[in-house]
């Protein structure tokens, strides 16, 4: 059974603290993303299976996959997640 994947909670100043789930435990506190990212990385349970390789015709509820051939519409917020303007 997972135990849960560690998170990050950004602290300001290119701070991160990392996170045990469903606890208060602090797995460290790096300086930078890449750092954060690689503790996370070193504390994943070893029973997790893949995140992103699903079968395909596999429906990933609320995910918005991109367009075909790399398509342009992109925005800042991601591709394909453009505000929609109001009437």
């Amino acid at each position: 059974m997972t135990e849960g994947v560690p998170f990050t909670d950004p602290l300001g100043n290119g701070t991160y603290r990392v996170r045990r789930p469903y606890s208060l435990d602090v797995l460290g506190t790096p300086d930078g993303p890449e750092a954060a990212v690689a503790l996370v990385v070193a504390h994943l349970p070893p029973d997790l299976g893949p995140v992103f390789d699903r079968p395909q015709g596999v429906p990933t509820r609320g995910v918005r996959e991109p367009p075909a051939g790399g398509g342009r519409g992109g925005t800042a917020r991601g591709p394909g997640l453009a505000r929609r303007r109001r009437p």
